[in-house]
């Protein structure tokens, strides 16, 4: 609850206080107590995520994997979804923050192969967690260049979370406009630029809509939604509409880094970059949007994203020389 309300020292201090009882109660007894040790870690890890503690979060994952395959010996089906998750996490965690792509993969692939397991067993219980793994793979893939690795998870993504929209579309919206997001992207490397502009105006439409029913868990989908746009449209000419989208981007993503700094500034200076390029080309200033960019990207070059952009400025620079 505190950290839905971006609350988070409270929320550490509730959830550290927990964790300590909970290893404890695991030191009396460890039997009884050890699913609540793994649970309690992964809630501590998820709120250090939300604040950009990625070094603690990784301590705390591994500890739960420890934890997670110990249930799984002593009882293997109702430890599955546990230490499925826990891969996942992990893997999400050099897949996105830290651009291992070798380790992540080692993390996804092992958690697949249970993802698929509880899925056989119960494919309505475990059809959204699959699907959530797939577009995961589809992001590390689309990474690595690895083009129709990612269109195939992308694809099996996209058709389960189309399912479970028709079943519950408030509760599975917003993670049908995340592979709608991210599958856009990658058709756009393909040069398929029509359907990548039809995957983010509908992913866009979504967006809207979650933000109006709750801002700022969709928040950030939106203003990437919106970036994504904008690159698109400055690459096709429409430099004004490439502009309202990559600047309204901006905004949100401030928003964001107002309340979790080591965040999302990062993803803060990727939507100034991309507002810095649409501004260079229309010939407006642009410099000083790419010298925040560059400020903030410094501070988080050891992370994917702040690299990545760090990469797009030197790009910038070269041409600039030539």
């Amino acid at each position: 609850l505190l950290v839905s309300r971006h609350k988070y020292i409270e929320a550490k201090s509730c959830l550290k206080e927990s964790f300590d009882l909970r290893r404890q109660l695991v030191g009396r007894e460890r039997d009884a107590y050890l699913n609540e040790l793994a649970l309690a870690c992964a809630s501590l890890a998820k709120c250090y995520y939300s604040c950009g503690e990625f070094d603690k979060v990784a301590e705390l994952r591994n500890e739960e994997l420890g934890l997670r395959r110990e249930l799984v010996e002593k009882k293997r089906l109702v430890g599955l979804p546990g230490l499925a998750s826990v891969l996942t996490a992990l893997g999400s965690l050099q897949n996105y923050i830290w651009a291992d792509f070798r380790v992540a993969r080692g993390f996804y692939d092992e958690a697949l192969i249970l993802r698929r397991e509880l899925f056989k067993s119960d494919s309505k219980a475990f059809k959204s967690s699959l699907a959530a793994l797939l577009n995961n793979i589809g992001d590390l893939n689309k990474f690595t260049g690895n083009v129709d690795a990612a269109s195939c998870a992308y694809d099996e993504s996209l058709r389960m979370r189309q399912e479970l929209v028709l079943e519950s579309r408030d509760v599975y919206l917003s993670s049908l406009a995340d592979v709608l997001r991210d599958y856009g992207e990658l058709k756009r490397m393909m040069g398929d630029r029509r359907t990548c502009e039809d995957f983010l105006v509908e992913a866009l439409g979504y967006g809207r809509e979650l933000v109006t029913k709750e801002r700022t868990p969709n928040l950030w989908g939106l203003a990437e939604t919106l970036r994504r746009l904008g690159d698109l449209w400055c690459e096709e000419g429409d430099l004004k509409g490439a502009e309202r989208y990559c600047r309204e981007s901006v905004e949100l993503m401030r928003e964001l880094a107002c309340d979790s700094p080591s965040r999302y500034e990062s993803y803060l200076a990727r939507a100034l970059l991309s507002l810095g390029c649409v501004l260079r080309v229309t010939g407006a200033a642009y410099v000083g949007v790419l010298s925040e960019a560059r400020s903030l990207a410094v501070k988080y070059s050891n992370q994917r994203v702040g690299g990545e952009v760090l990469l797009g400025l030197k790009r910038i620079e070269d041409e600039d020389c030539c």
